[in-house]
């Protein structure tokens, strides 16, 4: 049972890491078209804004995958716990890691430290991400 436990940790290390190298591809590339589209234009007064919105974005979206991994692999494979406890424990903690970044997201929008459609097309890429690994895993075992 313990390699189980330790293939399937090994297997959502995996998941993430591939979902957060893909999205940090999809990001700066948007970034970089964002930026070199507010050179063009002749935008000199914070050109960088946009970019770093999507990037900041990205970064959460990458985040809050991480921490529903971790909620997952936590719900199913944590010794000791019943199953209703471990359920109730992920329930509790994935409404404390949404208040979190609920938090960070009202305070940025609030001060207008980053633009907002910068954000949401950073989260919107890490979605993105999601949905594209999950379709070549599911092409991968089609074919098997």
């Amino acid at each position: 049972m313990e390699t189980d436990k330790g293939s399937l940790h090994a297997t959502a290390t995996a998941i993430v890491r591939k979902m957060a190298f893909k999205t940090g591809g999809l990001t700066a590339l948007a970034a970089l078209g964002v930026a070199v589209f507010s050179a063009v234009a002749g935008e000199t007064e914070r050109w960088w804004f946009i970019p770093a919105s999507i990037l900041f974005g990205g970064a959460l979206g990458v985040l809050n995958f991480r921490w529903l991994a971790q909620t997952v692999e936590r719900i199913y494979v944590k010794p000791g716990m019943t199953r209703t406890a471990a359920q109730i424990a992920g329930m509790v903690l994935t409404v404390l890691k949404l208040s979190a970044i609920f938090l960070i997201l009202f305070v940025v929008i609030k001060w207008r430290l980053l633009h907002l459609f910068g954000l949401v097309a950073g989260l919107s890429l890490s979605f993105v991400a999601i949905l594209w690994d999950g379709f070549l895993t599911m092409l991968g075992l089609r074919r098997t």
